[in-house]
């Protein structure tokens, strides 16, 4: 898994790609997110000793407000070994939302783990779902 998942990332963004994933879940194109700005969130609260910030995903939870607006919340956690794992592929599907054109948000974060036991992103991509959209896929395309 993670090895389909760092070769998704190392494509161009201008690209389609047709991605089962591991919910199997069709995803034609995501947008990656800048994750610096979530790392300084998980920084400052590292520093302040939240405990929150020493598991993988809680981090996404918290970060990704991923409980929020949504009926359905699907997560899939695969580390790259069972013992002293320091690298988690996450993804986080948000389905059903209160929303009138977004139906679901698809997001696929790796993370790695810092000496101090903390957890911080290395990649987060995005994708859409919407209601008028014909078939089931995500996209990074703007809902109609």
């Amino acid at each position: 898994m993670l090895l389909r998942v760092v070769g998704l990332l190392a494509c161009s963004t201008q690209m389609v790609h047709v991605e089962r994933t591991s919910s199997d879940v069709e995803v034609i194109s995501s947008s990656a997110l800048d994750v610096r700005p979530f790392n300084s969130l998980i920084d400052d609260a590292a520093r302040n000793g939240a405990g929150w910030t020493r598991s993988p995903l809680l981090v996404c939870l918290h970060c990704l407000d991923a409980e929020l607006g949504a009926r359905k919340v699907t997560i899939s956690e695969v580390a790259n070994r069972t013992e002293q794992r320091d690298t988690v592929s996450i993804e986080l599907l948000r389905n059903s939302l209160a929303d009138d054109s977004v139906r679901g948000e698809w997001y696929q974060a790796i993370l790695y783990r810092q000496d101090d036991g903390t957890w911080r992103f290395v990649s987060l991509r995005r994708a859409i779902r919407c209601w008028r959209r014909r078939g089931d896929s995500y996209s990074r395309d703007l809902c109609p």
